[in-house]
């Protein structure tokens, strides 16, 4: 039996990002790579580019830090003109087959990265039409089954086998309510029923969001969520924002308790 002090200390970091497409979750992980961490991401949104540029400009010895590996469903257009599957829907079980790779050789100093979970997602739905044979108009079955290949990806990378630190970045799922207009958002993966359970495998959900425009234009995680998008934070000390630059690493130094330099500026 341990301690709350010995778990706390024992423990690794594992959180969502959640935020709009093209608010900077793939390149904030660079503060973690500038920070000393090794990258293992599991890339379903093929949008890693960004990242190779911030570290090129920063400090082009760390890109050896930082595997990729992409998982995409290939794609062929008919003569009909629909887009379909080319070949067997086998992203998500080789992603599978990399995570669990990845989760038996990773220690303190790796992170785990899986960018998004909303495009992965897309290739479990991919897998499921494909294997029952209806890859163009899914039924309410198809939906359950890709949800829960989904959930149970989330449930292994946050379980305690999982020796290491993981980030999954989702965007929002805007759901409005019966009388129509925006009442929440949710973590974006399959479906309207996981979104809003996502959140509870994690201690920690930060919002990356977006405040100001033109030269004031700000991006900022935010560790307590909004009106519209619930946070939660497993540092209750932590300030109300990080500066999306370092966000992240510095997130990292408070759940270890290392104590932020005053010039990081962020608000409490």
């Amino acid at each position: 039996m341990a301690s709350l002090d010995e778990l706390a200390a024992s423990s690794f970091t594992k959180l969502i990002v959640v935020g709009d497409g093209g608010s900077g979750k793939t390149g904030a992980l660079a503060s973690l790579v500038l920070d000393g961490y090794n990258l293992k991401i599991a890339d379903f949104d093929a949008g890693t580019q960004v990242l190779a540029s911030i570290l090129r400009a920063k400090n082009p010895a760390l890109l050896k830090n930082v595997e990729v590996e992409v998982f995409k469903n290939k794609l062929k257009a008919g003569a009909d003109g629909k887009v379909r599957l080319q070949g067997a829907a086998d992203a998500l079980g080789r992603s599978m087959k990399k995570l669990t790779e990845w989760s038996g050789t990773c220690g303190p100093k790796d992170v785990i990265v899986l960018d998004s979970l909303t495009f992965m997602g897309k290739v479990a739905m991919d897998y499921i039409l494909q294997l029952t044979s209806r890859e163009e108009k899914p039924e309410i079955q198809d939906w359950g089954a890709a949800m829960a290949l989904c959930e149970k990806a989330v449930a292994l990378l946050m379980s305690d086998a999982v020796a290491t630190n993981v980030v999954m970045n989702t965007h929002i799922n805007w759901t409005e309510g019966e009388g129509g207009g925006v009442v929440r958002g949710y973590p974006n993966v399959l479906g309207n029923k996981l979104s809003p359970i996502i959140g509870t495998y994690f201690n920690t959900v930060l919002v990356l969001k977006t405040t100001g425009s033109g030269e004031s234009r700000k991006r900022e995680f935010a560790t307590r969520g909004s009106a519209l998008i619930e946070g939660k934070c497993s540092v209750v000390n932590a300030p109300a924002t990080l500066p999306h630059e370092t966000g992240l690493a510095d997130f990292f130094r408070l759940a270890r308790g290392i104590p932020l330099a005053p010039q990081t500026g962020v608000k409490k």
